[in-house]
């Protein structure tokens, strides 16, 4: 049968595709058949020549590791005649890439990866077995650098399972080469970071082998700019983050920034997957978002409740929106917007025994308040200012990161204020 799947995900009316995958185990195909002649459809090809000649491979029932179905390669003294190269739709050179097929094999098998279309010019991984030993290499065009070994026969010569997965978004692309599920090699590659098709070829008369069962799948990323408002968030906090199985909900690792100080932190990470669930927190999990079960944005699978992304493999930017809310921060009753009320400065910062707040214009009957993070006051509280600029009372505190909390009856603003030596 062979498989081709494009992942859907939808939501409402909309719907999006995202990663592929794909199979075949040559049960759709009749004993006898060519392969590249009758599954030119789904990618199958001679590495040159014709479909249906020498190089082209013939379906067998002889043996398969499942079904009844296979391939099987007859090596010749000088190599060949079969030379088959599955094509994959394009050439990957981002995101995720998996591959792995099932092999049976007397003494030996090679198979290679392309790292360019058409093949022929970069050839970034050989798979190679021989004297009943397994050798994942990383072919730079002059040296075959060896990876590691593992017997291919076993006992009564037996099925094995070969799995490669490639992140192809790492600055220090990373292969993963597995027989029968134990990990054989690691390693950046040095020749090259893409694939875009897989050969299979005899090298030798010893080499006879067969092959059935092959998938591959490729997973696309995105780059996605998350935005959350804290503007009317009255906890005190440090930095913002957003967390959520894309990342493994590590914590402080996708931290947002605020460099325009308009209350609004965001942050552009990458993505895999169909859709994510996510959520914003701040500090390491110190304080987190409380979502409700329901709501348009959000998800709840089992216990937890979290903000829920679907995506199409193109790049997002996210409109902002309001710590805990789906939407854009509504102005809570008898505040002004923060954008209405302009700006507020404070300098120098970081300080050692001096700040000062400045406001874009007068405030009056204003509450200002100097905050550790757990939020208790250490310096008194200043009630009922009016004016544009205060001088905070700081000297005399310890190093470290404060909130500096001012409100009154139309606005509140926070913001932080490092302390050094």
């Amino acid at each position: 049968m062979k498989k081709i799947t494009i992942v859907v995900a939808a939501l409402c009316a909309t719907t999006v595709s995202f990663g592929q995958s794909w199979s075949d185990d040559f049960e759709s195909y009749n004993v006898g058949d060519y392969l590249a002649a009758t599954g030119a459809n789904v990618g199958w090809r001679v590495w040159s020549g014709q479909a249906g000649g020498s190089q082209d491979v013939m379906i067998t029932n002889a043996d398969a590791s499942s079904g009844t179905n296979a391939l099987f390669f007859d090596g010749q003294a000088n190599g060949g005649p079969q030379d088959i190269v599955l094509v994959f739709p394009e050439l990957f050179e981002d995101g995720t890439f998996h591959l792995d097929f099932n092999v049976k094999a007397d003494s030996g098998f090679y198979m290679n990866l392309q790292g360019a279309l058409p093949v022929g010019s970069v050839w970034v991984l050989d798979l190679i077995a021989d004297a009943n030993t397994f050798y994942p290499t990383r072919f730079d065009g002059v040296n075959n650098d060896f990876y590691g070994q593992y017997d291919i026969t076993g006992t009564g010569n037996a099925w094995h399972n070969v799995s490669i997965d490639v992140n192809l978004d790492l600055t220090e692309n990373n292969w993963v080469v597995k027989w029968d599920g134990q990990e054989v090699a690691t390693f950046t590659n040095t020749n090259g970071n893409a694939v875009g098709a897989l050969n299979i070829y005899p090298l030798s008369a010893e080499q006879d082998f067969f092959v059935d069962d092959v998938a591959w799948s490729h997973t696309t990323s995105q780059l996605i700019t998350f935005k959350v408002d804290m503007t009317y968030y009255l906890g005190a906090f440090t930095t913002p983050e957003v967390n959520g199985d894309y990342n493994g909900w590590c914590g402080a690792c996708n931290v947002l920034e605020d460099g325009d100080g308009d209350g609004i932190w965001e942050g552009t990470f990458l993505v895999l997957g169909d859709s994510i669930e996510y959520k914003y927190a701040y500090d390491n999990w110190t304080g987190q978002e409380n979502l409700l079960e329901g709501e348009v944005c959000t998800k709840t699978t089992g216990e937890f409740t979290n903000r829920f992304l679907l995506l199409d493999g193109s790049d997002v930017v996210l409109d902002p929106v309001c710590w805990e809310q789906c939407d854009e921060c509504d102005v809570p009753t008898g505040f002004e917007s923060r954008a209405d009320f302009e700006s507020v400065s404070l300098y120098p910062n970081p300080t050692t025994d001096i700040a000062l707040l400045e406001f874009a214009r007068e405030v009056s009957d204003m509450t200002v308040r100097v905050i550790d993070a757990t939020g208790r006051d250490v310096v008194p509280m200043i009630r009922g200012f009016s004016g544009n600029k205060l001088s905070l009372p700081i000297s005399g505190l310890p190093k470290g990161i404060y909130f500096i909390d001012a409100r009154n009856e139309q606005i509140g603003i926070q913001t932080a204020l490092i302390v050094t030596e």
